[in-house]
């Protein structure tokens, strides 16, 4: 069954050997076990807490654990790096977004629960300004610099790499001054 499945999805048999075959990263039911459950608590959290509440906190909290859930299943992605260089670097560019993105929900989220109230527009400018830049970056091409077939990894650019490290301070920086 398994040389079935490979026969339709495996795009880059040396990267399929390194990861199945051989198992050198980890193995793939430890793989699936580490991503799926998670992925799925996490939106069926979100989904209840939403259908029980509709107050700001409760959307703000359902597009937080949205975003986890994007981003986990992006990350499992990006692991079967069989499926092709371009399945391997979208699932990257997508958690690159998926990532700042959790932060800024966190942020605000933490600010609304603490306030009991929205935050100003002032603030959301603020949170929303870097995320705008790291979106028009992204959707330039800069982020991801090509694939290495010797590792099957996403090549990054390390100023965009540095550049979402900061931003992600920031936003712990932001949570812990407006909250």
């Amino acid at each position: 069954m398994l040389n079935l499945l490979s026969h339709f999805f495996v795009k880059d048999l040396y990267c399929y050997s390194q990861l199945i075959v051989s198992q050198v990263y980890i193995s793939i039911p430890l793989l699936l076990y580490a991503h799926i459950p998670v992925a799925i608590v996490t939106i069926a959290v979100g989904i209840f807490v939403l259908r029980n509440n509709k107050s700001i906190e409760t959307k703000i909290f359902f597009f937080l654990t949205l975003a986890f859930f994007i981003f986990t299943l992006g990350d499992l992605t990006e692991w079967f790096v069989f499926f092709g260089r371009n399945v391997t670097m979208s699932a990257r560019a997508i958690i690159e977004i998926m990532d700042p993105l959790i932060f800024i929900l966190s942020s605000y989220f933490l600010y609304v629960l603490v306030k009991k109230k929205d935050a100003k527009l002032v603030y959301k400018i603020i949170w929303l300004l870097p995320l705008f830049v790291l979106f028009i970056i992204s959707a330039l091409g800069k982020s991801l610099t090509g694939y290495n077939w010797q590792i099957c990894e996403v090549a990054e650019n390390s100023s965009w790499t540095w550049w979402v490290y900061l931003l992600d301070l920031f936003y712990v920086v932001s949570t812990v001054i407006f909250a």
